[in-house]
């Protein structure tokens, strides 16, 4: 990504402390991870070799800044706040790629979940925008949340929405369809968990047409996949028991365009004349 928002106020809040050398690391460093949209490698050395720190005081402020605005995990360096912007730039991405698909965004499509007309969360605003959090009012939410530091924003308030609960939406799957392939837990990453996500997302942002969202809260949306997943176990072409295709799987549902045509009805049962 070649873009991403930046605060003023509340970076300045964050780093007033910094030194002027150390203000340039941190940059640099919000660039590379921004550019390349993974974390920073685990290595130290590796880090200050990305950036170019040369000399002793350059790579003492790497270290300086890394430490306290980035967390080490098993893949790298990461920042909550980086990894946030670039899933919703994936999830708005991929959203656009499926609307151009669609031959162009409708006013309404019908959730055949639920059995109601859904107003799609951009409906009143541009593609890119409309996948910005909401807060459980249902007003927008700040444009631009505060630079993450260990794992939370700076001000101490958790992301606004909650955060995708992949284990248990995997263990629901199995419990409303249990005769189809199972994923393995310890294997659901890279692009799955991605769709995942941003299907989960959905799911709190998009509204009905009264303007009332999907779900509000972790407990609201659960309850809307459960009933996704019990939708899906009554489709006979789904399930494979019409015995015309027998592909369906998790990671089949958590895909954009396939996510959609089950919403809107595509594969129900069609009754015999």
């Amino acid at each position: 990504m070649n873009y991403y928002k930046r605060h003023i106020g509340d970076y300045a809040a964050a780093t007033r402390h910094l030194s002027l050398l150390e203000h340039g690391v941190y940059t640099v460093l919000l660039d590379t991870y921004y550019t390349s949209e993974k974390p920073l490698p685990a290595d130290l050395r590796a880090v200050q070799r990305l950036v170019g720190a040369k000399s002793d005081d350059e790579r003492e402020a790497v270290s300086v800044v890394l430490e306290e605005f980035f967390e080490k995990s098993a893949d790298g360096w990461r920042q909550t706040r980086c990894d946030e912007e670039i899933h919703n730039k994936q999830a708005k991405a991929e959203a656009n790629q499926v609307i151009g698909r669609l031959g162009g965004r409708p006013k309404e499509i019908t959730d055949s979940v639920i059995g109601e007309s859904v107003r799609l969360p951009e409906q009143t605003q541009t593609v890119s925008e409309g996948f910005q959090a909401q807060k459980p009012n249902g007003t927008q939410a700040n444009s631009h949340k505060p630079i993450a530091i260990k794992g939370e924003v700076a001000d101490g308030k958790p992301s606004a929405l909650p955060v995708c609960p992949h284990l248990v939406l995997i263990d629901l799957f199995g419990k409303h369809l249990p005769e189809m392939p199972q994923p393995k837990p310890e294997l659901w990453a890279g692009k799955n968990a991605e769709n995942m996500r941003a299907r989960w997302r959905w799911v709190l942002t998009a509204r009905r047409t009264s303007g009332k969202r999907y779900a509000t809260n972790e407990a609201e949306a659960l309850d809307w996949f459960g009933r996704f997943f019990g939708y899906v176990a009554k489709s006979d072409f789904l399930t494979g028991r019409s015995g015309k295709w027998t592909n369906c799987d998790l990671s089949w549902l958590m895909k954009a365009d396939n996510f959609a045509k089950v919403v809107q009805g595509n594969y129900e049962n069609k009754e015999t004349a």
